[in-house]
């Protein structure tokens, strides 16, 4: 009878009959757990928590392979695409691929990408890309990865090498197509020594529109710019801060015909001899001491902790002297004035010292990110992740909370061990109509700490423009923000 009731060529209102027969409840259980099981696999329907979060990937936490760099492109048909790199044990530099036909709702993997790593996918002339990484060790080059088949398939090229004894490092951050160039940020460090993140130098890779992404030629990078604590330690920040550092840039088109980096941006009182906070799986902290010279494939630990003092801030550049695109003046990329980044001060943004990518909508052309507002500002839990808040700005300098979005709520586990145990971090999104669609890396239900992500999984915002203040008036978000920037 169940197969019967099934033949596609019946129409719903007979098989409704038919169902409402001798034994019908029994058959309205089967039928739907029948559906359950062949439509939506549970490993990866999975609404973990009640909180609208739909499983891509997982990895068991006593592997202890852990998930990272989660990357999302919107196809032109409407599937979705996911990727996401793995950290310690160690691991291969690869990138694994999965994509999404029913809005996010079940995933298939599609394809490992190998020699790619800290990746994000964007796609440009009918092609999907990855750009990140060759991996994450010393020597790490600039690579890019090209798909013509929707993800299935892979052609990588190094694009770029670093200096002498110097690496690019990265995260999966924004790519950004504007004024006739394909735009990217990277980080590099150099020497033996990596004194985190205070020895990483920010640059963004760029592109003309129209070149092939794929030719090394295409490419350049900005000069580095370090952090330099005599000119962008605020004077109005508090004392002791002595040091700084910036990682994993967000390039967005500003106002205007501004282009800005917008910069993770983290502030301490730390001296040679010792670094930032580090946090053990049972929740002691230790600072990372990096001596002069030392390894870092062999960095120990111990118990003088450098102080952080905030969380709440971004760092700001503005992408200059880039100019029109060699297309246009009819000259090569050797023969025109190189881009270079112009520091523009420190910004206050909601979780600006954990990672985000900033986007704007093509609607409304306001901005927004998913962001780790700390909630623990002072206290040991200084860099919890276990919230995650969509946050607003009309400007790139003034930035609203409007909601957040995930926090624990499934009872699992104290309120306590989750701000140890739960994150909902590195998030990468984008606007797929009213809705914005989101992977996130995920520690939860397992994980040893938020930072060792166990999980990659999929969330939709739905109508978030809802959620955003934008109707003119008293009081409104976008009124103020406009008044701020007068």
């Amino acid at each position: 009878m169940l197969t019967y009731l099934i033949r596609p060529s019946m129409g719903w209102r007979k098989t409704l009959v038919i169902m409402w027969t001798t034994r019908s409840l029994i058959c309205v259980a089967v039928l739907t757990l029948a559906f359950a099981i062949i439509i939506i696999p549970a490993s990866q329907a999975l609404d973990l928590h009640n909180q609208g979060l739909m499983q891509i990937d997982f990895s068991p936490p006593e592997s202890h392979v852990f998930i990272g760099s989660p990357s999302i492109a919107i196809m032109p048909n409407g599937a979705l695409l996911a990727s996401h790199d793995t950290f310690y044990n160690p691991t291969p530099a690869q990138t694994h691929i999965f994509t999404s036909l029913n809005r996010g709702l079940t995933w298939l993997k599609l394809a490992i990408v190998s020699n790619q790593y800290w990746s994000s996918l964007f796609l440009y002339d009918n092609k999907v890309y990855l750009l990140g990484t060759t991996h994450c060790g010393r020597g790490a080059e600039i690579s890019i990865a090209e798909s013509v088949d929707g993800g299935a398939t892979w052609n990588r090229t190094t694009l770029i090498s670093p200096p002498s004894d110097c690496s690019f490092a990265t995260g999966s951050v924004t790519v950004v197509q504007t004024q006739g160039y394909i735009l990217r940020s990277f980080e590099s460090w150099c020497h033996q020594t990596l004194h985190w993140p205070q020895s990483y130098q920010s640059h963004v890779a760029y592109a003309p529109v129209g070149s092939d992404l794929a030719d090394p030629e295409s490419w350049r990078v900005t000069e580095g710019r370090p952090f330099d604590p005599t000119t962008m330690i605020p004077s109005w920040f508090p004392d002791p801060i002595t040091q700084g550092g910036f990682l994993e840039g967000s390039v967005v088109q500003g106002p205007g015909d501004k282009i800005y980096l917008m910069m993770r941006c983290l502030f301490n009182d730390v001296v040679p001899g010792r670094g930032t906070k580090r946090r053990y799986e049972d929740g002691n902290e230790a600072a990372a001491a990096i001596p002069v010279g030392m390894p870092i494939d062999s960095i120990p630990y111990n118990n003088n902790l450098a102080r952080e003092y905030t969380l709440q801030h971004a760092c700001m550049f503005e992408i200059v002297d880039l100019g029109p695109t060699p297309h246009h003046l009819q000259i090569s990329m050797d023969n025109r004035k190189e881009a270079r980044l112009a520091w523009k001060g420190v910004v206050s943004m909601p979780g600006g010292g954990n990672k985000f990518n900033i986007i704007q909508d093509p609607k409304t052309k306001v901005y927004v990110s998913l962001t780790n507002p700390s909630i623990d500002r002072y206290g040991v839990h200084f860099d919890a992740r276990n919230k995650l808040t969509l946050i607003w700005s009309i400007n790139c300098r003034d930035w609203r909370v409007a909601k957040t979005v995930l926090e624990p709520n499934d009872g699992f586990v104290s309120w306590e061990e989750s701000l140890l145990k739960t994150g909902y971090h590195y998030s990468s999104l984008l606007i797929d109509g009213d809705d914005i669609v989101a992977v996130i890396r995920t520690a939860w239900d397992g994980a040893d700490s938020y930072h060792n992500s166990n999980r990659l999984t999929f969330k939709r915002i739905e109508k978030f423009r809802d959620l955003l203040e934008l109707e003119e008036g008293r009081g409104s978000g976008i009124a103020i923000a406009r008044k701020a920037v007068t």
